[in-house]
């Protein structure tokens, strides 16, 4: 009977060891396992963001995630921006000889600035999930979809108020093969 308890006690503690050793990770830490979704490229129908926060509350870690995919888009949007300044320079160089000229800040900057202060509308969360850690830590996983057609809205809206003072220069982006890109992009249907 003794041998029975003692096996018995040895099976509990080593249960218990094994629930302890495999539980969730400590609080303030992550789980070191993203989903597999998390940073993989969904092609060229949208943009797309990954991010990841530790809160106290399930809300908090939702909403950090998602205003860390939402700072990845405006990123993107940036970058994305600038690049349709340059085609645009780069043509309207070609057809005209000369560069473009604005007083004050230059139309790279004009537009970028544009896009940072813009709120990034027309996403849709692609994927979600929110793991707890103990009674009060949670870390949530949000990957964000932007479609074409909604990115290409928010650039084409940076380069006409970005050439507000313009309308010249507005009139040239719009024969641009620069802004035919945007275009088709905004027509485009989300997929």
């Amino acid at each position: 009977m003794k041998h029975m308890k003692l096996t018995h006690l040895l099976s509990v503690m080593l249960l218990a060891t094994f629930i302890v050793a495999c539980g969730p990770p400590e609080p303030g830490t992550s789980s070191n396992s993203e989903p597999s979704w998390m940073g993989v490229d969904g092609g060229d129908d949208a943009m797309y963001a990954s991010g990841s926060a530790l809160a106290t509350s399930r809300e908090g870690a939702v909403t950090g995630a998602t205003t860390i995919s939402l700072n990845k888009i405006s990123q993107q949007l940036e970058s994305e921006v600038q690049s349709v300044v340059e085609d645009f320079n780069s043509e309207y160089n070609q057809r005209t000889g000369g560069q473009i000229q604005m007083e004050g800040l230059g139309l790279t900057e004009r537009a970028t600035r544009v896009i940072s202060n813009q709120n990034v509308s027309g996403y849709k969360v692609e994927n979600r999930e929110v793991r707890r850690y103990g009674p009060t830590e949670y870390e949530a996983f949000i990957r964000l979809k932007l479609p074409t057609s909604a990115s290409a809205a928010m650039k084409n809206d940076a380069m006409k108020n970005a050439m507000a003072d313009d309308d010249k220069l507005y009139i040239e982006f719009k024969k641009s093969q620069a802004f035919e890109r945007l275009d088709k992009q905004m027509k485009e249907q989300d997929k």
